[in-house]
């Protein structure tokens, strides 16, 4: 078995149930864990920028105009001859887009078999395990490995308590324009106690009344734009700013300049914590650590928080 994976959650998931061994090819933003770091890259970046707003721009531009915002190697592709790629077709700022990796990949003699992953929640990324487990032939590890992520998911969770009103939390994915994490953001928040009142969850369809904001049966929309006045409005107690795909030390930076606006002050003196992006933005394995960290942090549990989880506070 030889598999491509064009998404960084994807690749994490792949090492995690032990098939770092078939992993003959990956994205550029596919940098976790290091046992990757020598294994062939497929696509190249077109929106990378020196500012969190030029690249913002950079992207829309691209996507206005219908090109990728990763740039595929079909010839190397080829080289490689995969037999299963890993791709997803939810958000066209992620990862080389679908049309034009069925593209490429529809050239190829054989055709390698295409597994779209397009996981919307916590929930969504524990099937994306099973379904990549299933694909590779590793069912008995992904089950394992679920296993294992939902114990860990049940053991931060018991700290919380259920019957008080925690605090309200903003997790912002990009500084410039400010924009507020959807999906399965919304609900680590909520689990671990506090509210997320710029993006709250919803009860899914058919999942009744009994469905409280810990519960599994319960999703947020994708990531949204929002002005400094939205922010500044909620009266977040907590920030978290993690941008998309970036490291810590980005995050670290687009944290201090986001503290050094006019606006910032009206805010009422919330927590500061930057958080490398590539976690929170990611539905792979890592969510469980970015769980018990929220846990952690939000409700005085630093002994939850895993040891060497990518964060810093901000005094």
């Amino acid at each position: 078995m030889r598999v491509v994976s064009l998404i960084p959650s994807a690749t994490e998931t792949l090492v995690s149930i032990s098939g770092s061994r078939l992993l003959v090819g990956k994205s550029a933003d596919c940098d976790h864990p290091p046992v990757i770091g020598n294994v062939p890259v497929v696509t190249r970046p077109c929106a990378r920028a020196a500012s969190p707003a030029e690249a913002d721009q950079r992207t829309r531009d691209l996507v206005a105009a219908g090109r990728p915002v990763e740039s595929l190697d079909a010839d190397l592709l080829r080289d490689l001859k995969p037999d299963l790629v890993l791709i997803q077709d939810q958000c066209a700022v992620c990862s080389a887009d679908d049309p034009s990796v069925r593209a490429a990949l529809a050239s190829l003699d054989p055709a390698p078999r295409i597994l779209t992953l397009n996981a919307a929640s916590f929930e969504g990324m524990l099937d994306a395990a099973i379904a990549i487990g299933d694909a590779t032939g590793l069912e008995t590890e992904a089950e394992d490995a679920v296993t294992r992520w939902r114990e860990r998911l049940h053991t931060a969770l018991d700290a919380v308590t259920p019957y008080t009103t925690g605090p309200r939390v903003a997790v912002l994915e990009w500084t410039d324009p400010l924009f507020v994490g959807g999906h399965w953001v919304p609900q680590l928040v909520e689990r671990a106690g506090a509210e997320h009142p710029l993006l709250p969850t919803e009860a899914l369809a058919g999942a009744g009344a009994g469905a409280g904001a810990h519960a599994a049966h319960r999703s947020a929309p994708p990531s949204r734009q929002i002005s400094p006045e939205d922010l500044v409005g909620a009266r977040p107690e907590a920030v978290v700013v993690a941008p998309c795909g970036e490291d810590l030390a980005a995050a670290g930076r687009a944290a201090e300049t986001l503290r050094g606006q006019p606006w910032w002050s009206e805010l009422e003196n919330p927590k500061l914590a930057a958080v490398d992006g590539r976690l929170l933005s990611r539905p792979g394995p890592r969510l469980v650590d970015a769980q018990e960290w929220l846990v952690g942090w939000l409700n005085g549990r630093p002994e939850l928080i895993p040891t060497d989880f990518p964060w810093i506070e901000l005094a």
